[in-house]
């Protein structure tokens, strides 16, 4: 266990808590981030990874986006290329 938390010591990971809009569903959330996934990983870093989490039991409408920055440069340059007119296609 220590040695696998020693690898990832460095990495980035940026939590979001979202709620599914009316009329949407969980299936559109996770074909959405795929899509991102795929964007940010071409335009960025490869090594950018990203999970939607879902609750199990209470409000089945909330979830959270986790993505994971090999480190805080590669964040950056994320934030920095996603307020770009190219991500607009997003």
């Amino acid at each position: 266990m220590f040695a696998s938390n020693s690898l990832f010591a460095n990495d980035i990971v940026n939590a979001n808590t979202c709620t599914l809009k009316d009329g949407k569903k969980k299936e559109e959330v996770q074909a959405i981030n795929t899509k991102w996934l795929a964007w940010v990983r071409k335009n960025v870093d490869e090594n950018i990874t990203s999970a939607v989490g879902t609750a199990v039991v209470g409000d089945q409408d909330v979830f959270m986006f986790m993505d994971t920055y090999p480190d805080l440069n590669v964040w950056a340059t994320a934030q920095t290329v996603l307020e770009r007119p190219a991500a607009n296609e997003l």
